[in-house]
């Protein structure tokens, strides 16, 4: 019932659009048409649609002139891109340091924002999203909304303001995204083929192929890396600690349909936590407190 209420919002969305009488609305539309395939082109216009609502309701825009300006933008952008945007991408995802253990196959839209790719990343794996994350695409890094209206130097750009369809990706493209500063949980990922892909359009279609690793331990990275690397001397640490075993996932496996039951719920719970956040139940935790420590992070990062 819920679903079928979704779509047909959507429908009655689809109407109002290609019905609009806004000039500059019907001209995007005739564009955004002539760069889609016929027999794409209603899904296509769906997966545009859906887009449009997720930026109002998230932004929690109500000015329908403001609205309109930004649906605009979007058919602008979405035409200049559209021949890209029927594709998908088929991604290996790997944690730093434990490859072999935890590691992800996926397949997701090629249009969406480096925060999207961000949170479907942060969800494979289990992240509860308490703390910052950063994008970093060849020489630009990507900061996540909670940060955006920090002053920054001017090659961190926003990650949901971002498009991954501009960065023209290929296959074996390196991309990371970096969760938690403190603990530095590092997602490496893969391209590993450009795909076109007719149901692939959004990120309700995403899902993982393959994975292995139930998820991260999250604020216990040192001891989840203690664990793989000397089960014995991790036994004893958490002993000599006062810890019980019971406190960390040592019993928990990956399981693919398990996976992807939760993967998109997951996903939209972190996008809005992160791009609508309540200060009151949402405080990022993260061990650098300002720019001068990030900015190392990532120099030395990269010189390694």
């Amino acid at each position: 019932m819920f679903l079928q209420n979704i779509n047909d919002c959507i429908q009655r969305c689809k109407e109002e659009l290609l019905n609009s009488d806004n000039p500059q609305i019907k001209q995007q539309l005739r564009n955004l048409k002539k760069s889609i395939p016929s027999e794409d082109w209603d899904d296509f216009l769906n997966a545009t649609v859906n887009q449009l609502m997720g930026v109002v309701l998230i932004g929690g825009l109500d000015d329908e002139e403001v609205i309109e300006e930004g649906t605009v933008e979007i058919l602008k952008q979405t035409a200049h891109s559209a021949k890209e945007a029927t594709k998908s991408l088929t991604i290996r995802v790997e944690l730093e340091d434990l490859e072999d253990e935890y590691y992800r196959i996926m397949e997701v839209p090629y249009l969406m924002t480096f925060a999207d790719l961000a949170y479907i990343v942060m969800a494979a794996f289990r992240c509860e999203g308490y703390h910052l994350y950063s994008v970093k695409y060849k020489n630009q890094t990507f900061m996540c909304p909670a940060t955006e209206d920090d002053d920054y130097e001017e090659d961190i750009l926003s990650a949901s303001d971002s498009i991954i369809i501009d960065s023209n990706l290929r296959k074996n493209s390196k991309i990371e995204v970096l969760y938690d500063f403190g603990d530095c949980f590092n997602f490496k990922i893969t391209v590993l083929s450009v795909n076109k892909n007719k149901n692939i359009y959004l990120m309700d279609n995403a899902h993982i192929l393959e994975g292995k690793g139930y998820g991260i331990w999250e604020d216990d990275h040192e001891f989840m890396n203690l664990y793989y690397d000397n089960p014995d001397g991790f036994f004893e640490s958490i002993e000599d600690q006062g810890f019980e075993e019971d406190m960390f996932p040592l019993d928990e496996e990956f399981d693919l349909a398990e996976g992807n039951d939760v993967l998109l719920t997951d996903y939209r719970i972190l996008k809005e936590a992160y791009e609508s956040p309540d200060d009151d139940d949402f405080d990022y935790d993260d061990e650098f407190d300002d720019h001068e420590d990030f900015y190392s992070f990532i120099d030395n990062d990269e010189e390694e």
